[in-house]
């Protein structure tokens, strides 16, 4: 897959299944994560995007991860304008995949590594 003028694909992360007490939460209320991993950049995104390559983890705007979506090979895939490329995640960076911002526990503790 080839990103096009200066759109990028991003491979979105996996929605939450469960929230943090153990709740299972149904597909019809999972939210389209806002991290992914770039797998194509497009040749006039790449100098926007300041050395960020393919492989790195992104968080895209919110609404660039509900529109644009297509499937290739099984797989879920967002292209958007590299305008809707918010960071690039370096390292660990405290985000842990499948919390929620303000994620938080059974007891109204906020959970630790949530965003």
């Amino acid at each position: 897959m080839r990103g096009y003028g200066e759109n990028v694909v991003v491979r979105p992360a996996k929605p939450a299944e469960k929230t943090g007490g153990g709740l299972f939460i149904p597909p019809s209320a999972q939210r389209t994560p806002r991290e992914g991993v770039l797998v194509a950049i497009g040749p006039r995104a790449v100098e926007k995007l300041d050395g960020a390559k393919v492989g790195d983890r992104v968080i895209i705007g919110s609404y660039a991860a509900d529109r644009r979506k297509y499937t290739v090979d099984g797989e879920e895939h967002v292209v958007c304008p590299v305008d809707d490329v918010l960071a690039v995640v370096e390292g660990d960076c405290g985000l842990v995949e499948g919390r929620r911002p303000g994620s938080f526990d059974s007891r109204g503790k906020h959970i630790p590594g949530s965003y």
